[in-house]
C-alpha cells in the first residue's frame, strides 16, 4: 500500500514534520518520490519510520540509528550487529528506568510524609 506524508503521519502517529526530519537526515532508505517529488510512503518505510521515532524518543544517538538502518539494508548479515546495537539500548534504558524507579519512590515518600502532616 502507499501513503502520502500526511497518510504516513496518520498511520505511523508520528508527526510529518518529524517524518521529513528523518527523511532529511537520510534515515529512511528507499523512499520513493512521485512525478511532482511528493514522498511516497509503503507499510515498510513506516515501518521504519515508527522504529526510528521508538529510538528518538528512548533518546537513540542519530548516529546509532544510522549504523542500524544501514545493517538492515545488509539483511540476515547485518543481524548481529543489530542485535549488538539494540541490546546496548537495552541496557541503557533498563539503566534510566532504574534511576526513575528509585526517584519515584522518594517522590512517592515525599508526597506521603506531606499528606500525613510529616515535613522536614
Amino acid at each position: 500500500m502507499q501513503y502520502t506524508i500526511k497518510e504516513a503521519e496518520q498511520a505511523s502517529g508520528v508527526s510529518a514534520y518529524r517524518i521529513r526530519y528523518y527523511d532529511g537526515k537520510g534515515l529512511i532508505p528507499d523512499l520513493q518520490r512521485d512525478k511532482n517529488n511528493n514522498r511516497i510512503f509503503n507499510d515498510a518505510s513506516l515501518d521504519i519510520i515508527r522504529l526510528i521515532n521508538c529510538f528518538r524518543l528512548t533518546d537513540m544517538p542519530l548516529k546509532q540509528i544510522r549504523q542500524y538502518i544501514a545493517l538492515l539494508d545488509q539483511g540476515a548479515e547485518g543481524r548481529a550487529g543489530r542485535l549488538a546495537i539494540m541490546s546496548d539500548h537495552q541496557e541503557e534504558l533498563q539503566d534510566k528506568a532504574d534511576l526513575l524507579a528509585t526517584n519515584l519512590a522518594i517522590v512517592q515518600q515525599k508526597i506521603a510524609d506531606l499528606n500525613n502532616n510529616i515535613y522536614d
